[in-house]
Formats: structure tokens, C-alpha cells, sequence
């Protein structure tokens, strides 16, 4: 009995804890302005959340150059250069 009184606690304390969370920040608490430092775990997160994503999804080759011009010119009804 004991232990389903602790996790009853645990519980309860989770779901204050995700509720004064949302009190925060959807309630404007949390000064999102341009003018302020960002919090150094913020910054933290945003750097490694970004070179993650990189590191996940920029596998393909990069995009060729917007002006190929072998590829233009060879291209039917493409520009020609002369």
C-alpha cells in the first residue's frame, strides 16, 4: 500500500509540475523578446535540436547551381548561350 501511496505522489506532483509549466509559458510569463538573452540551456537545446535535424535529413546531394549552364544549354527549349 505503500508503494501505490508513492506513486500517487509522484503522480500528483508530475501533473502540478506540467501545469505550472503551462501557467508559464502560455500564460506570457516567459519573456520571449528578441532584446533579452536567451537562457544558456535554451541556447544549448536550440544548437544541438539544429545540428541534429542537419545531421538527420541533409543526406541528399546539395541542389545543383541555379545557373548550370552545361545543363541549359543542352536542355530542349532551354537559354542558350552564344
Amino acid at each position: 500500500m505503500k508503494t501505490l501511496t508513492t506513486l500517487a505522489v509522484i503522480g500528483l506532483l508530475a501533473i502540478l509540475g506540467v501545469i505550472a509549466a503551462a501557467v508559464f509559458f502560455f500564460g506570457g510569463f516567459y519573456n520571449v523578446a528578441a532584446s533579452v538573452e536567451d537562457p544558456a540551456i535554451a541556447n544549448w537545446a536550440l544548437v544541438h535540436i539544429r545540428q541534429a535535424s542537419i545531421a538527420r535529413h541533409a543526406s541528399d546531394a546539395p541542389p545543383m547551381s541555379p545557373v548550370d549552364l552545361d545543363r541549359c544549354s543542352k536542355a530542349p527549349g532551354s537559354m542558350t548561350t552564344t
